[in-house]
Protein backbone atom coordinates (compact mmCIF):
# COMPACT_ATOMS: atom_id res chain seq x y z
CA UNK A 1 0.00 0.00 0.00
CA UNK A 2 1.44 3.45 -0.89
CA UNK A 3 2.55 5.43 2.14
CA UNK A 4 0.06 8.21 1.39
CA UNK A 5 -2.83 5.70 1.62
CA UNK A 6 -1.83 4.09 4.92
CA UNK A 7 -4.11 4.55 7.90
CA UNK A 8 -3.11 5.93 11.26
CA UNK A 9 -2.77 3.15 13.86
CA UNK A 10 -2.28 2.87 17.59
CA UNK A 11 1.40 2.13 17.06
CA UNK A 12 1.85 5.38 15.12
CA UNK A 13 0.41 7.16 18.15
CA UNK A 14 2.76 5.26 20.48
CA UNK A 15 5.84 6.37 18.54
CA UNK A 16 4.56 9.95 18.45
CA UNK A 17 3.76 10.01 22.17
CA UNK A 18 7.16 8.52 23.00
CA UNK A 19 8.84 11.28 20.98
CA UNK A 20 6.59 13.92 22.51
CA UNK A 21 7.34 12.78 26.07
CA UNK A 22 11.08 12.81 25.44
CA UNK A 23 11.04 16.31 24.02
CA UNK A 24 8.79 17.51 26.86
CA UNK A 25 11.33 16.17 29.36
CA UNK A 26 14.20 17.88 27.56
CA UNK A 27 12.40 21.23 27.56
CA UNK A 28 11.30 20.86 31.20
CA UNK A 29 14.89 20.22 32.19
CA UNK A 30 16.33 23.08 30.14
CA UNK A 31 13.80 25.56 31.45
CA UNK A 32 14.03 24.31 34.99
CA UNK A 33 17.48 25.85 34.82
CA UNK A 34 16.09 28.96 33.09
CA UNK A 35 13.51 29.30 35.88
CA UNK A 36 16.03 28.52 38.62
CA UNK A 37 19.05 30.58 37.63
CA UNK A 38 17.81 33.93 39.02
CA UNK A 39 17.57 32.19 42.40
CA UNK A 40 20.90 30.37 41.94
CA UNK A 41 22.51 33.73 41.15
CA UNK A 42 21.26 35.10 44.46
CA UNK A 43 22.29 32.04 46.48
CA UNK A 44 25.78 31.63 45.02
CA UNK A 45 26.37 35.24 43.94
CA UNK A 46 27.24 34.39 40.32
CA UNK A 47 27.04 36.90 37.41
CA UNK A 48 25.19 36.59 34.10
CA UNK A 49 28.27 35.53 32.08
CA UNK A 50 28.66 32.42 34.27
CA UNK A 51 24.94 31.70 33.88
CA UNK A 52 25.36 31.92 30.10
CA UNK A 53 28.43 29.65 30.23
CA UNK A 54 26.28 26.77 31.50
CA UNK A 55 23.93 27.22 28.54
CA UNK A 56 26.88 27.40 26.15
CA UNK A 57 28.76 24.30 27.32
CA UNK A 58 25.60 22.20 27.20
CA UNK A 59 24.72 23.26 23.66
CA UNK A 60 28.31 22.74 22.49
CA UNK A 61 28.33 19.26 24.02
CA UNK A 62 25.07 18.33 22.29
CA UNK A 63 26.27 19.64 18.93
CA UNK A 64 29.50 17.66 19.11
CA UNK A 65 27.73 14.49 20.25
CA UNK A 66 25.23 14.84 17.39
CA UNK A 67 27.86 15.41 14.71
CA UNK A 68 30.39 12.76 15.68
CA UNK A 69 28.35 10.08 17.47
CA UNK A 70 24.55 10.15 17.35
CA UNK A 71 24.05 10.95 13.66
CA UNK A 72 26.49 8.43 12.15
CA UNK A 73 25.39 5.75 14.63
CA UNK A 74 21.71 6.29 13.80
CA UNK A 75 22.53 5.43 10.19
CA UNK A 76 24.83 2.56 11.15
CA UNK A 77 23.20 0.67 14.04
CA UNK A 78 19.68 2.14 14.08
CA UNK A 79 17.47 4.80 15.60
CA UNK A 80 15.96 2.95 18.57
CA UNK A 81 19.08 2.38 20.72
CA UNK A 82 20.10 6.05 20.50
CA UNK A 83 16.46 6.96 21.17
CA UNK A 84 16.74 5.20 24.55
CA UNK A 85 20.29 6.03 25.63
CA UNK A 86 20.04 9.79 25.13
CA UNK A 87 16.92 10.27 27.24
CA UNK A 88 18.06 7.84 29.95
CA UNK A 89 21.44 9.49 30.49
CA UNK A 90 19.85 12.94 30.32
CA UNK A 91 17.44 12.00 33.11
CA UNK A 92 20.23 10.70 35.36
CA UNK A 93 22.32 13.85 35.04
CA UNK A 94 19.23 16.05 35.53
CA UNK A 95 18.80 14.52 38.98
CA UNK A 96 22.52 15.06 39.62
CA UNK A 97 22.02 18.77 38.80
CA UNK A 98 19.74 19.03 41.82
CA UNK A 99 22.56 17.61 43.97
CA UNK A 100 25.10 20.25 42.89
CA UNK A 101 27.04 21.74 45.79
CA UNK A 102 28.74 24.69 44.01
CA UNK A 103 29.04 26.36 40.62
CA UNK A 104 31.67 23.99 39.11
CA UNK A 105 29.57 20.91 39.98
CA UNK A 106 26.46 22.56 38.54
CA UNK A 107 28.39 23.43 35.37
CA UNK A 108 29.49 19.80 34.99
CA UNK A 109 26.08 18.22 35.59
CA UNK A 110 24.17 20.75 33.49
CA UNK A 111 26.62 20.28 30.60
CA UNK A 112 26.18 16.48 30.70
CA UNK A 113 22.39 16.77 31.04
CA UNK A 114 22.01 19.09 28.06
CA UNK A 115 24.49 17.07 25.99
CA UNK A 116 22.50 13.84 26.24
CA UNK A 117 18.95 15.19 26.59
CA UNK A 118 19.45 17.56 23.67
CA UNK A 119 20.71 14.74 21.44
CA UNK A 120 17.39 12.99 22.08
CA UNK A 121 15.58 15.41 19.77
CA UNK A 122 16.29 14.04 16.29
CA UNK A 123 16.28 10.38 17.35
CA UNK A 124 12.62 10.64 18.28
CA UNK A 125 11.61 12.88 15.40
CA UNK A 126 13.37 10.66 12.85
CA UNK A 127 11.49 7.62 14.12
CA UNK A 128 8.20 9.52 13.80
CA UNK A 129 9.01 10.74 10.29
CA UNK A 130 9.93 7.23 9.11
CA UNK A 131 6.98 5.50 10.80
CA UNK A 132 3.90 7.70 10.39
CA UNK A 133 2.09 7.76 6.99
CA UNK A 134 2.86 10.83 4.89
CA UNK A 135 -0.72 12.09 5.07
CA UNK A 136 -0.38 12.48 8.85
CA UNK A 137 3.39 12.91 9.22
CA UNK A 138 3.42 16.69 9.43
CA UNK A 139 0.75 16.95 12.11
CA UNK A 140 2.25 14.10 14.18
CA UNK A 141 5.69 15.74 14.07
CA UNK A 142 3.90 18.92 15.15
CA UNK A 143 2.25 17.08 18.05
CA UNK A 144 5.58 15.70 19.21
CA UNK A 145 7.29 19.06 18.84
CA UNK A 146 4.66 20.62 21.12
CA UNK A 147 6.62 18.97 23.89
CA UNK A 148 9.15 21.82 23.79
CA UNK A 149 6.89 24.82 24.57
CA UNK A 150 4.80 22.57 26.82
CA UNK A 151 7.93 21.66 28.77
CA UNK A 152 8.83 25.35 28.94
CA UNK A 153 5.42 26.27 30.29
CA UNK A 154 5.49 23.40 32.81
CA UNK A 155 8.96 24.33 34.05
CA UNK A 156 8.00 27.94 34.73
CA UNK A 157 4.60 26.98 36.20
CA UNK A 158 6.09 24.31 38.48
CA UNK A 159 8.95 26.62 39.38
CA UNK A 160 6.55 29.36 40.47
CA UNK A 161 4.97 26.91 42.92
CA UNK A 162 7.95 24.79 43.99
CA UNK A 163 10.81 27.27 44.34
CA UNK A 164 9.26 29.44 47.10
CA UNK A 165 8.57 26.35 49.25
CA UNK A 166 11.07 23.64 48.30
CA UNK A 167 13.93 25.50 46.59
CA UNK A 168 15.33 25.43 43.08
CA UNK A 169 16.92 21.96 43.39
CA UNK A 170 13.50 20.30 43.47
CA UNK A 171 12.87 21.35 39.86
CA UNK A 172 15.71 19.11 38.67
CA UNK A 173 14.50 16.17 40.75
CA UNK A 174 11.06 16.50 39.16
CA UNK A 175 12.49 16.82 35.64
CA UNK A 176 14.81 13.84 36.07
CA UNK A 177 11.93 11.69 37.32
CA UNK A 178 9.93 12.56 34.20
CA UNK A 179 12.91 11.57 32.04
CA UNK A 180 13.21 8.16 33.70
CA UNK A 181 9.49 7.57 33.13
CA UNK A 182 9.96 8.36 29.43
CA UNK A 183 12.86 5.89 29.27
CA UNK A 184 10.56 3.03 30.33
CA UNK A 185 7.73 4.08 27.97
CA UNK A 186 10.13 3.95 25.02
CA UNK A 187 10.88 0.28 25.63
CA UNK A 188 7.81 -0.54 23.51
CA UNK A 189 8.99 1.40 20.43
CA UNK A 190 10.41 -0.75 17.60
CA UNK A 191 13.15 0.01 15.13
CA UNK A 192 12.18 1.92 11.98
CA UNK A 193 11.17 -0.32 9.05
CA UNK A 194 12.85 2.08 6.65
CA UNK A 195 16.14 1.78 8.51
CA UNK A 196 15.91 -2.03 8.63
CA UNK A 197 15.20 -2.10 4.87
CA UNK A 198 18.18 0.16 4.20
CA UNK A 199 20.38 -2.00 6.45
CA UNK A 200 19.41 -5.16 4.54
CA UNK A 201 20.22 -3.46 1.22
CA UNK A 202 23.58 -2.24 2.50
CA UNK A 203 24.56 -5.68 3.78
CA UNK A 204 23.44 -7.35 0.54
CA UNK A 205 25.59 -4.97 -1.53
CA UNK A 206 28.63 -5.58 0.67
CA UNK A 207 28.19 -9.36 0.26
CA UNK A 208 27.55 -9.14 -3.48
CA UNK A 209 24.02 -10.52 -3.16
CA UNK A 210 20.92 -9.49 -5.16
CA UNK A 211 19.28 -6.35 -3.78
CA UNK A 212 15.59 -6.29 -2.93
CA UNK A 213 14.35 -3.06 -1.33
CA UNK A 214 10.87 -2.27 -0.05
CA UNK A 215 11.52 1.48 -0.26
CA UNK A 216 13.26 3.44 -3.00
CA UNK A 217 16.99 3.74 -2.32
CA UNK A 218 20.10 4.81 -4.23
CA UNK A 219 22.18 1.63 -4.15
CA UNK A 220 25.23 3.42 -5.57
CA UNK A 221 25.46 5.63 -2.47
CA UNK A 222 24.13 3.54 0.40
CA UNK A 223 27.51 2.08 1.42
CA UNK A 224 29.39 5.39 1.32
CA UNK A 225 30.25 7.56 4.33
CA UNK A 226 27.05 9.39 5.25
CA UNK A 227 28.60 12.86 5.33
CA UNK A 228 29.92 12.29 1.81
CA UNK A 229 26.39 11.34 0.74
CA UNK A 230 25.01 14.58 2.17
CA UNK A 231 27.59 16.83 0.57
CA UNK A 232 27.34 15.22 -2.86
CA UNK A 233 23.58 15.20 -3.29
CA UNK A 234 22.13 17.59 -0.73
CA UNK A 235 24.56 20.49 -0.47
CA UNK A 236 21.92 23.18 -0.96
CA UNK A 237 19.73 21.70 1.78
CA UNK A 238 22.67 21.40 4.18
CA UNK A 239 23.61 25.08 3.69
CA UNK A 240 20.10 26.57 3.56
CA UNK A 241 18.50 24.56 6.36
CA UNK A 242 21.67 24.50 8.44
CA UNK A 243 22.37 28.24 8.48
CA UNK A 244 18.69 29.18 8.50
CA UNK A 245 17.96 27.21 11.62
CA UNK A 246 21.28 28.36 13.14
CA UNK A 247 20.04 31.96 13.23
CA UNK A 248 16.50 30.93 14.12
CA UNK A 249 17.86 29.01 17.10
CA UNK A 250 20.00 31.97 18.19
CA UNK A 251 16.84 34.07 18.12
CA UNK A 252 14.81 31.42 19.90
CA UNK A 253 17.21 30.85 22.78
CA UNK A 254 18.21 34.48 23.10
CA UNK A 255 14.56 35.47 23.51
CA UNK A 256 13.26 32.61 25.61
CA UNK A 257 16.08 32.26 28.13
CA UNK A 258 16.14 35.95 29.00
CA UNK A 259 12.50 36.99 28.68
CA UNK A 260 11.77 36.35 32.38
CA UNK A 261 14.77 38.42 33.61
CA UNK A 262 13.73 41.15 31.11
CA UNK A 263 10.20 41.15 32.54
CA UNK A 264 11.65 41.43 36.05
CA UNK A 265 14.39 44.00 35.43
CA UNK A 266 12.94 46.16 32.65
CA UNK A 267 9.19 45.88 33.23
CA UNK A 268 9.40 45.54 37.00
CA UNK A 269 7.31 42.39 37.35
CA UNK A 270 7.72 40.50 40.66
CA UNK A 271 9.72 37.24 40.23
CA UNK A 272 6.76 34.85 40.58
CA UNK A 273 4.59 37.01 38.32
CA UNK A 274 7.38 37.02 35.71
CA UNK A 275 7.57 33.21 35.86
CA UNK A 276 3.81 32.94 35.37
CA UNK A 277 4.03 35.42 32.47
CA UNK A 278 6.72 33.24 30.87
CA UNK A 279 4.61 30.12 31.40
CA UNK A 280 1.54 31.70 29.77
CA UNK A 281 3.57 33.03 26.84
CA UNK A 282 5.10 29.64 26.05
CA UNK A 283 1.71 27.97 26.29
CA UNK A 284 0.62 30.31 23.47
CA UNK A 285 3.80 29.42 21.54
CA UNK A 286 2.77 25.76 21.86
CA UNK A 287 -0.55 26.53 20.17
CA UNK A 288 1.31 28.22 17.31
CA UNK A 289 3.13 24.95 16.59
CA UNK A 290 -0.20 23.56 15.38
CA UNK A 291 -0.70 26.56 13.11
CA UNK A 292 2.82 26.14 11.74
CA UNK A 293 2.14 22.45 11.02
CA UNK A 294 -1.21 23.10 9.35
CA UNK A 295 0.23 25.85 7.15
CA UNK A 296 3.22 23.64 6.30
CA UNK A 297 0.90 20.89 5.06
CA UNK A 298 -0.80 23.37 2.75
CA UNK A 299 2.08 25.41 1.34
CA UNK A 300 5.17 23.43 2.43
CA UNK A 301 7.31 23.73 5.58
CA UNK A 302 9.86 26.12 4.04
CA UNK A 303 7.20 28.62 3.00
CA UNK A 304 5.37 28.41 6.35
CA UNK A 305 8.65 29.07 8.15
CA UNK A 306 9.27 32.18 6.06
CA UNK A 307 5.76 33.50 6.85
CA UNK A 308 6.11 32.96 10.60
CA UNK A 309 9.61 34.46 10.82
CA UNK A 310 8.64 37.58 8.90
CA UNK A 311 5.48 38.20 10.94
CA UNK A 312 7.21 37.54 14.27
CA UNK A 313 10.28 39.65 13.55
CA UNK A 314 8.18 42.55 12.25
CA UNK A 315 5.87 42.56 15.30
CA UNK A 316 8.83 42.63 17.69
CA UNK A 317 10.30 45.82 16.20
CA UNK A 318 7.86 48.22 17.96
CA UNK A 319 8.10 46.20 21.20
CA UNK A 320 11.71 47.24 21.63
CA UNK A 321 11.91 50.52 19.70
CA UNK A 322 8.57 52.27 20.31
CA UNK A 323 7.43 53.64 23.67
CA UNK A 324 4.00 52.21 24.43
CA UNK A 325 1.88 51.51 27.53
CA UNK A 326 3.16 48.43 29.41
CA UNK A 327 0.07 46.36 28.68
CA UNK A 328 0.38 47.08 24.94
CA UNK A 329 4.10 46.26 24.96
CA UNK A 330 3.60 42.96 26.77
CA UNK A 331 0.66 41.97 24.55
CA UNK A 332 2.57 42.72 21.37
CA UNK A 333 5.59 40.88 22.76
CA UNK A 334 3.48 37.76 23.34
CA UNK A 335 2.04 37.83 19.79
CA UNK A 336 5.42 38.52 18.17
CA UNK A 337 7.16 35.82 20.20
CA UNK A 338 4.34 33.37 19.41
CA UNK A 339 5.08 33.71 15.68
CA UNK A 340 8.86 34.05 15.96
CA UNK A 341 9.22 31.09 18.31
CA UNK A 342 6.34 28.98 17.00
CA UNK A 343 8.43 27.75 14.08
CA UNK A 344 10.03 24.59 15.33
CA UNK A 345 7.42 22.09 14.19
CA UNK A 346 8.39 23.40 10.75
CA UNK A 347 12.14 23.24 11.24
CA UNK A 348 12.13 19.62 12.44
CA UNK A 349 10.14 18.65 9.36
CA UNK A 350 12.86 20.20 7.23
CA UNK A 351 15.52 18.28 9.20
CA UNK A 352 13.90 14.86 8.80
CA UNK A 353 12.24 15.18 5.38
CA UNK A 354 15.05 16.79 3.38
CA UNK A 355 17.38 13.77 3.43
CA UNK A 356 17.05 10.11 2.33
CA UNK A 357 16.83 7.21 4.80
CA UNK A 358 20.42 6.15 4.08
CA UNK A 359 21.69 9.44 5.56
CA UNK A 360 18.65 10.78 7.43
CA UNK A 361 20.16 10.19 10.88
CA UNK A 362 23.34 12.03 9.94
CA UNK A 363 21.51 14.80 8.08
CA UNK A 364 18.92 15.47 10.76
CA UNK A 365 21.49 15.47 13.58
CA UNK A 366 23.82 17.74 11.57
CA UNK A 367 20.94 20.18 11.22
CA UNK A 368 20.22 19.79 14.95
CA UNK A 369 23.89 20.46 15.66
CA UNK A 370 23.63 23.70 13.68
CA UNK A 371 20.59 24.50 15.81
CA UNK A 372 22.60 23.93 18.98
CA UNK A 373 25.49 26.08 17.74
CA UNK A 374 22.86 28.75 17.19
CA UNK A 375 21.54 28.13 20.71
CA UNK A 376 25.09 28.54 21.98
CA UNK A 377 25.34 31.89 20.18
CA UNK A 378 21.98 33.08 21.51
CA UNK A 379 22.68 31.98 25.08
CA UNK A 380 26.26 33.18 25.14
CA UNK A 381 26.11 36.51 23.35
CA UNK A 382 23.26 38.09 25.31
CA UNK A 383 25.13 38.72 28.60
CA UNK A 384 27.89 40.50 26.67
CA UNK A 385 25.69 42.32 24.13
CA UNK A 386 23.49 43.56 26.99
CA UNK A 387 26.56 44.84 28.80
CA UNK A 388 27.54 46.79 25.68
CA UNK A 389 24.18 48.00 24.33
CA UNK A 390 21.58 47.37 27.06
CA UNK A 391 18.39 45.32 26.98
CA UNK A 392 16.83 47.12 23.98
CA UNK A 393 19.59 46.64 21.40
CA UNK A 394 21.73 43.99 23.07
CA UNK A 395 18.82 41.61 23.59
CA UNK A 396 15.54 42.69 21.97
CA UNK A 397 16.63 43.99 18.55
CA UNK A 398 19.58 41.61 18.15
CA UNK A 399 17.76 38.38 19.05
CA UNK A 400 14.16 39.21 18.26
CA UNK A 401 14.66 41.02 14.96
CA UNK A 402 18.13 40.68 13.38
CA UNK A 403 18.55 36.93 13.95
CA UNK A 404 14.98 36.36 12.78
CA UNK A 405 15.51 38.01 9.41
CA UNK A 406 18.87 36.28 8.89
CA UNK A 407 17.00 32.97 9.20
CA UNK A 408 14.65 34.08 6.41
CA UNK A 409 17.57 34.85 4.08
CA UNK A 410 18.91 31.29 4.30
CA UNK A 411 15.47 29.70 4.05
CA UNK A 412 15.40 30.99 0.48
CA UNK A 413 18.61 29.01 -0.20
CA UNK A 414 17.00 25.68 0.75
CA UNK A 415 14.93 23.75 -1.75
CA UNK A 416 11.16 23.60 -1.37
CA UNK A 417 9.71 20.53 0.36
CA UNK A 418 6.07 19.75 -0.57
CA UNK A 419 3.62 19.07 2.23
CA UNK A 420 2.31 15.51 2.75
CA UNK A 421 4.67 13.92 0.20
CA UNK A 422 6.17 10.47 0.81
CA UNK A 423 9.73 10.63 2.15
CA UNK A 424 11.13 8.91 -0.94
CA UNK A 425 9.38 11.41 -3.24
CA UNK A 426 11.06 14.29 -1.38
CA UNK A 427 14.57 12.89 -1.24
CA UNK A 428 14.67 11.59 -4.81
Amino acid sequence: MPQSEEKLTGYHWLVTIAGWLGWTFTAMDQFSYAAAFPFIMQEWNIPYPLVGLIFMTGFAGTALLDIFVVGPLMDRIGRRLLFQLTVGLGAIFSVCSGLSWNYPSLLLFRTLTTTFAGAEWTTGQTLIAETVPSKYRGRMIGWAQIGWPLGQALAFAIGSVVIPYAGWRTLFFIGGSVGLLVFFVRYFVKESERFLDMKRVREAIKKGLPVEAKYKIDTSMVTKFTYAQLWKGFKRQVIGIGLGNFFSAAQYVGVQFYVVPWAMEVRGLPPITALLFGSAMFAIVAAMYFAQTALGDRIGPRESLIVFHVIGGTLLIPVFLVHMPPEVTLSLLVIGVAFALGVWSGWIRMFTEAFPTRARGTGSTLMAAMCYWGCLLGAGIVPYSMALWGWTWGWGVLCGVIFTYLAVVFLFVAKRIPGRAALEEIAY
